[in-house]
This record gives structure tokens, sequence and C-alpha cells, in this order.
């Protein structure tokens, strides 16, 4: 899961506008630790669409920290569309990249090309 996390937080990083990311950092890890564990097997690629497309359909709903019971997800609804529509732009590249099945171009193409720095030991 930290791994799959960190993947997201590099997509997340690289489709910044300005200074602000499609999704908070914080929220972005709330919503994956919501979603349903993989069965064991299940290749990046399929892990990591599942999760974009959870993700995508998690964006609008209120989100709290467990910890403080504060609201994670307090910002506009523009923001949240834009989010939205990179989340599943990301999936559809994603199954575009699923064709070749080669984990490094899919990272690649949908993370950016300095993913590999920010990701150490990733099972490929």
């Amino acid at each position: 899961m930290l791994a799959l996390i960190r993947l997201l937080k590099i997509w997340n990083r690289h489709h910044r506008v300005g200074t602000k990311k499609p999704v908070r950092s914080y929220h972005l890890e709330i919503m994956l630790y919501q979603l349903p564990v993989a069965q064991p097997g299940t290749a990046l690629g399929d892990r990591l669409r599942q999760a974009f497309v959870f993700v995508s359909q998690q964006i609008k709903k209120a989100a709290v920290s467990p910890g403080t019971g504060t609201r994670v997800d307090d910002y506009d609804n523009v923001r949240k569309t834009s989010a939205q529509r990179k989340l599943q732009e990301a999936c559809q590249a994603i199954d575009a990249y699923q064709i070749v099945r080669n984990p490094r171009h899919l990272l690649h193409h949908v993370l950016g090309s300095d993913w590999q720095k920010y990701v150490k030991n990733l099972p490929l």
C-alpha cells in the first residue's frame, strides 16, 4: 500500500499547476487507505488503475482525518472537478500502456520522467 500511495503522490506532484497539486497529499492518503485490498499477484498496472479509479470516484465525497475528525477535502469544487478529470485521464493512459505490458514505460508516461528518483525498490 505504501508504494501505491507513493506512486499517486508522484503523479500528484507531476500534475500540479503552479504551486497547487490536483489533490492535497493528506486527502490523497485518506482516500487510498479506504481502497479495497487487492488480490495477491495483481499486476502493478492493474493495481495502479484501481487506485486512480477509486480516488476519482471518492474525490468529491467528504473526507475526514481519522485522528482529528476534521475535514481534509475543504477545497473548492472547481479544483476537485479538475482533479477528477486528471485522475480519469491517468486511467485512460494506464489502459493504453497496459497493452505494452512494460511497467517502466507505464510509470514514466503516467507519473512523469522523474518518478524513479522518488521510488526505490519498487517490485516491477
